[in-house]
């Protein structure tokens, strides 16, 4: 899991820097021990990425390196494995930012789609842990 935090708000995520749904772990992003965001994808072609590496090393930013995988279309192959470097920096704070960087390595120009699935529940930190509060 990487974990970033500044003041009130942190972010907790898989090592590709999604918080994927359902998770029982409890990642998000929290502010002021609220959950905002219960899901925070990024896709590539509608599928994941392949995780090259990623740290936390300063506790309010984190650093991830992706590629894609083979993408295919019609049968043909559009986009080799590898082709791709996606770079995910993202930094804590009021507001939380992410950056992302796309590099092609291809000898010609590619077109992909990125998105990001996002989903809210706003659960508090204690519901999110399995304690449900009567008010």
């Amino acid at each position: 899991m990487l974990a970033i935090k500044e003041g009130e708000t942190f972010v907790c995520s898989d090592l590709d820097g999604d918080v994927p749904f359902p998770n029982p772990a409890g990642m998000g992003v929290y502010h002021r021990d609220t959950r905002f965001l219960s899901r925070f994808e990024l896709r590539l072609q509608g599928g994941p990425l392949v995780l090259l590496s990623s740290s936390a090393e300063r506790s309010f930013m984190s650093l991830v390196d992706l590629t894609n995988p083979d993408i295919w279309r019609e049968g043909s192959l559009l986009v080799p494995q590898q082709t791709l470097n996606i770079r995910r920096t993202r930094a804590a704070g009021q507001p939380i930012e992410e950056r992302i960087r796309v590099r092609n390595y291809h000898a010609q120009r590619v077109e992909v789609v990125l998105e990001f699935v996002l989903a809210a529940d706003f659960l508090d930190i204690f519901e999110v842990q399995g304690l449900v509060r009567d008010r």
